[in-house]
């Protein structure tokens, strides 16, 4: 499965259903209408890391302020790190006003796999290391 590295806490806002774009510099054309892995990357997010992500949290309107900041609430020590957290479908991108891609993200589930390491750009996951858990 295809799959691309998430910073925390933006992977665990991904993973809540909460964050429903992902903004990169590029367009995924391999990706628009699949399935893509959200791996949550190795390094644990400093409080300015958290705090930024509370200010576009009450900013962006593809982000739900309430379900954020449960999220953002929690110990950062219990998010995962270096697996992935969710599967989403990839919508179709758009480009915003500083250049950046907004990839409209839908259909996510949780998941759970073993430690994996990231990459820069999209990487492969055997599909069988990625549990998706029951819907909620």
């Amino acid at each position: 499965m295809t799959a691309i590295t998430v910073r925390q806490p933006y992977a665990a806002l991904i993973a809540a259903g909460a964050k429903r774009t992902e903004n990169r510099y590029f367009r995924p054309v391999s990706v628009v209408g699949k399935r893509l892995a959200i791996h949550a990357a190795k390094r644990q997010p400093t409080d300015a890391d958290i705090e930024e992500a509370r200010q576009l949290a009450r900013e962006d309107l593809d982000i739900s302020w309430k379900h954020a900041k449960r999220v953002l609430d929690e110990d950062r020590e219990s998010w995962a790190y270096q697996r992935v957290v969710a599967v989403v479908v990839v919508g179709e991108p758009r480009r915003d006003e500083s250049g950046k891609w907004r990839w409209p993200l839908s259909v996510v589930r949780r998941t759970t796999s073993a430690r994996v390491s990231g990459q820069q750009h999209f990487f492969q996951i055997p599909a069988g290391k990625i549990r998706t858990e029951p819907a909620r």
